[in-house]
């Protein structure tokens, strides 16, 4: 009697699997999906890789530059504003403070530049070319 509700409880299973799974192996279906799953991710992330000059390509549309952008703004806003009052009033040397700003403004200017040269730009037709030497053109 319990062989023959365990039969019927394994032909149900096996049938259920057969159903769902198009094979009689539930356990031997699902290990072949996430083989399959498994392979398609590597493949993506291996796609996905970059060579480490990719790396240094920055897109005109990150929000990364975009922040930059208006932060260099802000900061050649701030160059001009003191220069012209170093200009009519002298350097004040008694604020170390001053020298640390205009040293951090030449610095951020220096990011910027090595920004740019890495900054992808458009062509007329569209193409976005990934060399340095056309964005440094």
């Amino acid at each position: 009697m319990i062989q023959k509700a365990r039969r019927r409880h394994d032909e149900e299973r096996k049938r259920r699997s057969q159903l769902i799974f198009g094979s009689s192996n539930m356990h031997l279906k699902l290990e072949e999906m996430n083989q399959a799953k498994r392979a398609k991710r590597a493949q993506k992330r291996k796609q996905m890789r970059k060579s480490w000059k990719e790396r240094f390509f920055l897109s005109s549309d990150s929000n990364f530059l975009q922040s930059w952008d208006a932060f260099v703004t802000f900061i050649a806003f701030y160059s001009c504003l003191s220069s012209m009052w170093f200009i009519a009033l002298g350097q004040p040397c008694e604020y170390p403070i001053f020298n640390v700003m205009e040293w951090l403004t030449v610095l951020i200017f220096l990011f910027d530049i090595c920004f740019n040269f890495m900054r992808l730009r458009r062509k007329r037709d569209g193409e976005v070319p990934r060399d340095h030497l056309f964005i440094a053109k």
